[in-house]
């Protein structure tokens, strides 16, 4: 091996010399080649004794000590090799990196200046400003950086997964996905590059390909909660409601602290329906981090499901004033509404969530829910499309657009949608329900009996399933049993005169 025969003879000549600066600092380049670090320190901390007046040396030290994950060690270094060579571009570039991972990002900022300004031809520092101007908030100046960076340097994965970073901040979503396609090919063994692919797919509604890119990263790193927290939103999407909790439950085990873990145990939990555990997975989520916008949502979903719309409306309110910007709370605020009873309200939510981003699918779906509720259904119809094509929950699409085609009168359209919202999901009552009344309205007893009978079975004390199943039986000649459909729904509901 090469490398060895070099270590060998850089060994050889510190022995014969042990006072050349340069013959160490040789030595440390090897020991680093060879991973082998906290050797490679040793060789360039005694060249730096040795010559402590060698700017190149102390910005060698620096690289080094950041490499270890020692930044404020990696800053002092770099500092002292500008001090020394003021018209360093690398050394400014290692004080940006340095101040950067220390999280100074505005005098990261400041550094990587400085270094673009003596040589602007240097692709990766632009990539590092990229990443620094997305943490500073400013997504379409950092494209810039990023996107130059990219052309120079393809195969650098920081860089693209930077890009795909930026462009998700700037609801780009394709271009998100593409740059963090390339990252991963250009590092395939990297989980935390395999994590943020990962968010951006499950972002985009692709939650199959999600959670295999998470699952990956699980089995590459499976000390990584985030690894396991990604798994378990894929499947909360996927309604693998379980197996979801045991994802989560498992990225808890790993970091106890962890708010997004909590949050989406309560998500899991709501879906399972169980909202009071839920709200209480979510006061963890928000005590960890009282600030979330997020958590404050989900929380305010939780309280929905628990039959409390004014306290769901205060907690996204509190979301709202945190995150003006975010679409998906306006969504969920539009969904509260309209339980509340106020769908014009709700529509206005909706309007402004699918105008701070148009591919937001819980937008368009709740603009669904709304114009429905205000008898417009041919326009809930086209925003339940378009919820659709966005990767809306395929279940919450179908059934909104079956409810909307039967109040069209497109019954043969209907009956196909809603067929295929209980094919996704054949345990519930209610679109049992919608199936036989559809085929009700088809002239088709004998099918919708069968229907009603499922729902029946599923739940056995609805007032509309034993009415529905009363006309079918009617419908049929079984008159014996229709009456006793009939009655059942009386003593369900007696004051309803729809039923007696």
């Amino acid at each position: 091996d090469r490398g060895e025969e070099a270590l060998a003879a850089y060994d050889e000549a510190v022995r014969i010399e042990p006072g050349d600066a340069d013959g160490h600092a040789w030595r440390g380049r090897a020991l680093f080649k060879a991973d082998r670090r906290d050797e490679a320190l040793a060789a360039y901390a005694e060249a730096v004794r040795l010559d402590p007046k060698s700017a190149e040396l102390r910005e060698c030290l620096g690289r080094v000590l950041a490499h270890a994950g020692r930044a404020e060690e990696a800053l002092a270094a770099y500092d002292e090799a500008v001090r020394l060579e003021p018209e360093s571009a690398a050394g400014h570039e290692g004080r940006s990196e340095s101040l950067f991972a220390l999280g100074r990002n505005r005098d990261a900022l400041a550094a990587i200046n400085a270094a673009l300004g003596l040589d602007d031809h240097r692709p990766l520092a632009r990539g590092l400003r990229g990443l620094i101007l997305m943490c500073l908030s400013r997504p379409g100046r950092a494209v810039r950086d990023l996107r130059a960076a990219a052309a120079a340097e393809p195969g650098e994965a920081k860089i693209h997964l930077g890009l795909g970073m930026a462009y998700s901040s700037l609801g780009r979503r394709k271009r998100a996905l593409a740059a963090l396609d390339r990252a991963v090919r250009c590092s395939p063994e990297d989980p935390h590059i395999r994590i943020a692919y990962g968010e951006e797919l499950l972002k985009a509604g692709r939650a199959a390909k999600a959670l295999a890119v998470y699952g990956r990263a699980a089995r590459l790193d499976g000390s990584l909660a985030e690894a396991h927290c990604g798994r378990g939103g894929a499947l909360l999407k996927l309604g693998r409601h379980e197996k979801a909790l045991a994802a989560y439950g498992e990225a808890l085990r790993l970091e106890p602290g962890l708010p997004e873990a909590h949050a989406g145990r309560g998500d899991a939990l709501l879906e399972a329906g169980r909202p009071k555990r839920a709200l209480a997975a979510y006061g963890e989520a928000l005590r960890l981090e009282p600030g979330s916008a997020t958590a404050h949502m989900q929380r305010g979903m939780a309280l929905l499901e628990a039959g409390r719309p004014g306290k769901a409306l205060a907690a996204l309110g509190r979301a709202v004033r945190l995150d003006q910007g975010n679409a998906a709370i306006r969504a969920a605020v539009s969904c509260a509404l309209l339980e509340a009873g106020r769908p014009g309200k709700a529509l206005a939510a909706a309007d402004k969530a699918a105008s701070l981003d148009p591919d937001e699918a819980s937008a368009h779906f709740q603009r669904g829910e709304a114009l429905f509720k205000m008898g417009r259904a041919g326009e809930a119809l086209a925003a339940y499309d378009r919820a659709a094509s966005l990767g809306t929950d395929p279940i919450l699409a179908q059934r909104g657009r079956a409810v909307a085609l039967r109040s069209l009168k497109r019954f043969d359209e209907a009956a196909a949608a809603c067929d295929e919202a209980v094919r996704l999901k054949p345990g519930s009552a209610a679109l049992h329900y919608l199936r036989g009344m559809i085929r009700i309205d088809l002239g088709r007893p004998a099918e919708a009996l069968s229907a009603l009978d499922e729902a029946d079975r599923l739940e056995p004390g609805s007032v509309h399933v034993a009415s529905g199943r009363a006309m079918c039986l009617a419908a049929l000649g079984r008159l014996g049993e229709a009456r006793a459909a009939a009655d059942k729904a009386v003593r369900l509901e007696p004051g309803n005169d729809e039923v007696s």
